[in-house]
């Protein structure tokens, strides 16, 4: 599908915040509310638009992310999907990507504690070691989330935070309702919130104010189909040096405005950054690993890459899982 500066504009305001109103994102974009309304269900049709996600903070559900990097061999494309298939089932793993790279495989999974990982991990290393070549692990410390700003070809302005700030408030049965049906559809009506819930509607939207301003909910974001909009999907490993407050706040700063971004994990593990790109060819993303090792060069000691192909499964928080 070819997208005019209509519908990347769209997609801008919904990735931007993507509960916002039709008739919100209308006025902004230059259009009738009709046509937004048709627009917006056309990129639904055409699978552009995967999802309507809302971040949930993982802090505060007092779950920690673990990820599990995978060189893999002799595995057949039966025998891949296989794998897949049963990782995908497993509620506690909320992002699976198959990559080209340094890694085929990558999985993030959501635990409370250290040991509840451990026994995750030696559950999966256990069922698929004929195929695992190597492996390594990394934990998540935090991860910055920024906008699409290459939709529109500018600078991105504003992040917000998987893991947060650690808040003082706790939810209850009704709040966990509200998060487990606005997780994966950001845009749910509020009339139809109240009527799950048997609430009314001041009562909905009072819950959900008082969950964004307790930083639990944290955005409300869009999952794309990059192969329908023609754009690759990167990740780079960055094995850091001379980590002081100014070569990271600087770092920070670099990856907060360039628009191709739209993730920054901080890792504890074998490698300190994750920067995660979208972008249009190999030669853009190169161009950026270059212009990272030339501001760099006192943070930046060794870089790997990895394209990610496919992402299996992608949920931010599992409201399944809290307690």
């Amino acid at each position: 599908m070819d997208l005019d500066l209509k519908y990347k504009r769209i997609l801008f305001e919904l990735d931007k915040y993507s509960r916002q109103p039709y008739s919100a994102i209308a006025r902004k974009v230059g259009l009738l509310k009709e046509t937004t309304t048709y627009r917006i269900n056309k990129l639904k049709e055409e699978g552009i638009i995967k999802q309507f996600s809302t971040v949930i903070s993982l802090s505060n559900l007092g779950l920690f992310s673990h990820k599990i990097y995978f060189q893999l061999h002799g595995l057949t494309q039966e025998k891949k999907k296989e794998m897949i298939n049963s990782l995908e089932s497993n509620e506690k793993i909320n992002w699976i990507a198959e990559c080209i790279g340094t890694y085929d495989l990558i999985i993030a999974v959501l635990c409370k504690n250290i040991r509840e990982f451990d026994e995750e991990k030696k559950k999966i290393l256990q069922e698929y070691s004929e195929y695992i070549q190597n492996y390594k692990v990394g934990i998540m410390s935090e991860t910055h989330i920024y906008k699409r700003s290459y939709l529109l070809d500018k600078k991105n302005e504003t992040e917000s935070f998987l893991i947060g700030k650690p808040s003082s408030i706790k939810i209850d049965e009704k709040d966990k309702i509200i998060l487990k049906l606005i997780s994966t559809n950001s845009r749910i009506e509020t009339v139809e919130l109240a009527k799950k819930l048997n609430l009314n509607v001041k009562t909905i939207i009072s819950r959900i104010k008082k969950l964004e301003k307790n930083n639990i909910i944290q955005d409300y974001r869009i999952f794309l189909d990059l192969d329908k909009i023609s754009y690759k999907y990167y990740k780079i490993f960055i094995y850091a040096n001379k980590l002081n407050e100014e070569n990271i706040n600087r770092f920070l700063y670099f990856c907060k405005a360039n628009k191709n971004m739209i993730f920054l994990v901080e890792n504890v593990g074998s490698w300190e950054f994750e920067p995660e790109f979208e972008v249009k060819s190999e030669d853009d993303f190169y161009k950026i690993i270059n212009e990272i090792k030339n501001n760099f060069p006192q943070l930046v000691k060794n870089i790997e890459t990895t394209r990610i192909i496919k992402e299996h499964k992608f949920v931010y928080c599992p409201v399944e899982l809290i307690s």
